[in-house]
Formats: C-alpha cells, structure tokens, sequence
C-alpha cells in the first residue's frame, strides 16, 4: 500500500514519487543548490547540515568543489540517519569525510562556537513550530559559523496554501506541530548584522522557495 501525496503513512509505507524523489535528492541538490553555494561561499573545509534527513544534502556536498575536509549532518530523526549514513558509503563517502549525528529536537549543538565554514538548512525552520524555538535555532546556526563563513537556509516563501501540508493559510494559520512558512521580514532579522549575498531574480523571485545567504563579518 502506499499514498500519492509523496510521504510515507503512518505505517512507514512510502508512495512511489516520494522513492523516487529520494533516489534523486543528490543529484538534484547537484545540480540546483551546489552551483549556487559554489558560486558564493567558494572553499568551505568544515560543512554543517542542519536536519539533514536522510543525507541528500550533505552527500552532494561533500561531493561538491567546496572542497569539504568535513560534513556533518545532524538530524533529530534516528531513522533518517541510518538511512544517510547508508546513502553516504553508496556514493564511497565515510566518517570522518562525511558523517551524521543525533541531536533531539530542541536540544543544542555540542560542536563548538565557530566551528564551520558554512552552515546550512534546507527545508528545516519551517517545521519548527515555535516562535521562540524558530528564533534560537537560526541564532544557534549563526553561532556555529566561524568568523568569514556562510549561513544557508532555505524555507517555503508564504502562500495562499502553506507548501508542505496545503493548508489554505496555513502560513498564517499557524496550528500547533503545523509548519509555517517565514514572511521576509522574518528572514531579515536572520541576516541581521550579517552581510547578505545577493542571489540570482530567479531564485528570489519565482518559486515558492527563499534563500538565504549571509556571510559572518571577519573580526
């Protein structure tokens, strides 16, 4: 049995998009995210991925010309992790190249301030259904950006439906354990004392995705 809205049910049963979508997160995350963060951030040793899930991201850039010495990702779903460190060695990526960690939900980074050259998140804040969490989260990635390095996140743009769940104003409707998309203002307070790199129109203006791209002042 399996559903047609690309996610798994409850009896961990998963529909064939969202297989295939699986199967092809590195390779899409190469094409599309890889050269934008080659771009702009160029060399980036130490790599932070913030719920990675199950790998995609952090494969892709570990394979990537930023040139990682390291990549880990965290995720707060032990599941997800197993099946990252799975697709990591499918592509001939292991520890300490690439590795993936358990952090709870809610619970902090036990890396220490400044500890990567880029930080990313993508697809992540908007399932953090706390205000203040949401608030200390980003504040938490900013943290463990060193002095010169870039912060990455990516989230849904609000909608008249919120994008994961299609709840008709969702994004404003904000229900418990419901994600929420983050309104630019929100975004902005992000990059706040930051400077903002500036993305192509295409990815700012015609998705419903935004990016986010700042890079920590050098001391």
């Amino acid at each position: 049995m399996t559903t047609e809205d690309g996610f798994a049910n409850s009896r961990g049963h998963a529909s064939n998009a969202f297989v295939a979508r699986e199967l092809g997160r590195v390779e899409g995350h190469l094409r599309r995210l890889v050269p934008l963060l080659e771009h702009r951030v160029g060399q980036a040793p130490r790599i932070l991925d913030f719920g990675c899930g199950t790998g995609g991201t952090s494969v892709a850039l570990a394979l990537s010309r930023l040139g990682p010495e390291r990549v880990v990702g965290v995720d707060a779903a032990a599941p997800a992790l197993e099946a990252a460190a799975v697709r990591a060695a499918g592509y001939g990526l292991s520890p300490p190249r690439v590795q993936f960690v358990h952090v709870a939900a809610g619970e902090p980074l036990s890396f220490r301030h400044g500890s990567f050259d880029l930080v990313i998140a993508v697809s992540v804040v908007e399932f953090i259904t706390d205000a203040r969490q949401r608030r200390d989260t980003v504040r938490m990635l900013r943290d463990a950006v060193r002095p010169g390095g870039h912060l990455f996140i990516a989230t849904p743009r609000p909608g008249l439906r919120e994008l994961h769940s299609g709840r008709f104003l969702g994004d404003l409707r904000r229900a418990p354990g419901q994600p929420w998309a983050s309104p630019s203002g929100e975004l902005a307070a992000w990059a706040e004392g930051w400077v903002r790199e500036t993305l192509p129109m295409r990815e700012r203006w015609f998705t419903r995705w935004q990016r986010l791209l700042v890079q920590k002042p050098a001391p």
